[in-house]
């Protein structure tokens, strides 16, 4: 039977899909218990709760409830892509699962052996070993949604959502595309003064300056706190707040309407994303041509020079990766944990992440990946083509200027986390 109580939807990464898979030992529990499961009820998951405490050694009633959650998050999964697709077109329907759609439907769980080793150790995936686990370590993630959910707070619908939106791998994928499930408000809250300063300083407006902004920042942090424990202590609820006149005119200086709020909170949006222009990074004319004698730059001769540097970086890394990724490519039927090691690495997951999702140790993840030494290949690539650029001549005269280039533009690489090559093998892998 096709239920949500007895199917796991499982990732099947050779294929880059999603597939159910029907667990027999959920169908015979639920029959057996004369439990309901033609469709999704909260008289049903409350049983299924209660069973999988009760039957703390028993791997069955969990086992229904973990495809139920495997279910909500394939649906959450969908509806956000839905949501966001709209207003961005980078995001992946796939790389948005495979972050989060991480239970494929075991009788175990794996526990590491240490805080060191690498090892890992099996057990029956029951609630009595689950609450063995440190709270942070629970996986895969249907494990720790059931694990901490409190009907009392929410339903399970609810809690599913706010689970997925906070999981550290979809974020950190989102980021990478410029977006972030939060709203302005909380965002405000959660920014650093030093971070909002930043941020518009690289912002071009004149609507407010940088001490207005500064006074505002503080004001709304200050009046954020309190206005949000008495919304809690009057709703009972954690989520939900938004600012009204209220709290507008509690601000310093007063303000009539949210404008400028949300202007701030555009700024560190634009800041924090992953496409902030290559100008803010980059030095101007006299410190990459150390020859030159016109210190009064137009923003012209900038703009030229720095569209050109980043189209050659471009280039060069779609290049560069091109090559790694043809001859790995080859590999990839005869090891399917290849392909994924590199579709989790362009989802920005760390190494030790993919290591563990990939069955493998750390260092084979570094070997495969070799990141450093792409970075290094991408670097000299780019450094070659800029020296026959007229205005980039100086590079073949000057071994001093051309490592300073090279440095900086490793660093450019970098400080970006890798966004471009990560960006890169993502299309080079859906294509």
């Amino acid at each position: 039977m096709d239920s949500s109580y007895t199917n796991f939807w499982v990732i099947n990464s050779s294929k880059k899909s999603v597939v159910r898979r029907f667990s027999k030992v959920c169908l015979e529990f639920l029959e057996e218990n004369s439990i309901k499961f033609d469709e999704i009820s909260d008289q049903t998951d409350k049983k299924l709760f209660s069973l999988s405490k009760k039957l703390n050694n028993s791997i069955k009633p969990l086992a229904s409830l973990r495809c139920r959650v495997s279910h909500g998050i394939y649906k959450e999964i969908n509806y956000l892509y839905l949501k966001e697709r709209k207003n961005n077109d980078e995001i992946d329907l796939f790389s948005m699962l495979i972050c989060v759609l991480d239970d494929k439907g075991s009788d175990f769980l794996k526990i590491r052996k240490n805080n060191q080793g690498s090892g890992f150790l099996r057990f029956p995936f029951t609630w009595k070993n689950i609450s063995k686990i440190p709270e942070k370590n629970i996986r895969p993630l249907t494990a720790r949604i059931i694990f901490n959910f409190n009907d009392s707070i929410a339903k399970i619908n609810t809690w599913i959502a706010i689970n997925v939106k906070s999981d550290s791998e979809l974020k950190s994928y989102f980021r990478s595309c410029g977006l972030f499930l939060i709203t302005p408000w909380a965002l405000l809250n959660n920014t650093s003064l030093k971070r909002v300063k930043e941020a518009w300083n690289r912002y071009d407006s004149d609507i407010m300056t940088l001490e207005q902004v500064e006074t505002l920042h503080k004001s709304y942090t200050d009046s954020y706190s309190k206005a949000k424990l008495k919304y809690k202590e009057k709703t009972g609820r954690i989520i939900g707040w938004e600012p009204d006149s209220n709290f507008l005119n509690s601000l310093i200086p007063k303000q009539k309407n949210f404008d400028n709020l949300l202007l701030i909170d555009k700024a560190v949006r634009s800041y924090m994303s992953p496409s902030i222009k290559l100008k803010d990074s980059l030095p101007y004319r006299e410190e990459l041509n150390s020859s030159s004698e016109d210190n009064n730059l137009d923003s012209e001769y900038d703009s030229k020079n720095i569209n050109f540097i980043n189209y050659t970086i471009n280039t060069s890394a779609r290049s560069v990766i091109k090559e790694v990724l043809n001859k790995e490519q080859k590999k990839w039927d005869k090891d399917p944990n290849r392909k994924l090691c590199w579709i989790l690495y362009a989802k920005g997951l760390s190494q030790r992440k993919i290591a563990e999702k990939c069955g493998h140790k750390q260092s084979w993840v570094s070997k495969l990946l070799k990141e450093n030494l792409l970075i290094e290949d991408i670097v000299l690539k780019t450094a070659i083509e800029l020296k026959n650029y007229p205005d980039f001549e100086n590079l073949k005269k000057d071994p001093k200027t051309l490592d300073n280039v090279l440095s900086l533009l490793k660093k450019i690489i970098y400080s970006k986390d890798n966004y471009l090559i990560k960006t890169l093998i993502n299309e080079f892998i859906r294509s």
